[in-house]
């Protein structure tokens, strides 16, 4: 999870709008940093301007910048400790402990399950998305978008090449277990359960839109390298890489960057943000159910 956070950290900073630097062109002040302002079409830094942001109790970065700008700013390190992350990541799993509790009481039958998830996958999810990534100024130009893609492909095969390459070190070998291994441990956790975890650490709206740009990579490597390892290069099936969800990043990003984004009008962004507002709350508690389905079927083996 750390090493997933920190990627992407590293793709909202890649792809944050040039404008937000100095020395870049401008049009106003406001499309300069905190103390950086707009001189001859540039943005230039002033003598004695005060720092860029300031940590908040929440750990979050408290910056003076405009709530118009596009840039997106980082968690406050130096605050962000243990109890805050604690207090990001604990309604995940509270959430899932709910789908296990109205697992166990019934009110959340396995029947249901099939149907609810295909909504939340195939309706809920896409209309978040569109919400998030369609008119999202991090996200207007191809190459920041390719670089974040990227970044979520070579991480993942990054992390199976690496926990392949030592699982026999702890007696793992094919045929008995390493392949899972590498894939286990290169694949991140990168979709309902990480959403809510980068919305707390990253309250500014644009970060999802990069995450999603981000995950794009991560379906690709997911579809290819992933599977590709545990049945055969050969077998990989491609075409499970066009989910819905991936459609529906491809389709905003193409908005994007022809411009076409600007026609949504705004009671289409009122209504998908209110139907993805219930994509990750279903999924997760979806997540715990199922866990709840599992869980005490066998006993656990804590032998490799």
């Amino acid at each position: 999870m750390r090493l997933w956070l920190a990627a992407s950290f590293l793709a909202a900073a890649l792809v944050a709008p040039p404008s937000a630097r100095a020395g870049s062109s401008c049009g106003s002040s406001s499309d300069c940093g905190p103390g950086v302002s707009c001189r001859s079409g540039k943005c230039a830094t002033a003598a004695g301007s005060p720092p860029a942001s300031r940590c908040s109790r929440s750990g979050r970065s408290a910056s003076t910048r405009p709530a118009s700008s596009p840039r997106i700013s980082p968690p406050c390190f130096d605050m962000l400790d243990y109890a805050g992350i604690l207090a990001v990541t604990l309604p995940v799993y509270l959430m899932m402990g709910t789908g296990a509790f109205l697992r166990k009481t019934g009110v959340l039958p396995q029947e249901a399950d099939k149907g609810l998830m295909k909504l939340s996958v195939a309706v809920l999810t896409p209309a978040l998305i569109i919400e998030r990534v369609a008119g999202n100024p991090a996200v207007m130009q191809p190459m920041p978008v390719l670089m974040a893609a990227g970044l979520g492909f070579a991480l993942v095969v990054l992390g199976i090449s690496l926990s392949y390459a030592v699982a026999p070190l702890i007696g793992l070998r094919v045929h008995e277990g390493r392949r899972t291994f590498g894939v286990s441990c290169g694949l991140q956790n990168y979709g309902f359960v990480a959403i809510p975890i980068v919305t707390a650490l990253f309250p500014d709206k644009g970060t999802l839109g990069v995450l999603f740009t981000f995950t794009l990579g991560i379906e690709l490597a997911c579809w290819t390298a992933c599977v590709g390892m545990l049945t055969g290069f050969n077998n990989a099936p491609l075409k499970l890489a066009l989910n819905p969800p991936v459609i529906t990043i491809l389709t905003s990003l193409m908005l994007n960057f022809t411009g076409l984004h600007v026609y949504i009008p705004q009671v289409a962004h009122n209504t998908l943000g209110m139907l993805g507002g219930c994509a990750v709350p279903l999924a997760v508690l979806l997540i715990g159910a199922s866990i709840a389905d599992i869980w005490g079927q066998e006993r656990m083996n804590w032998k490799i």
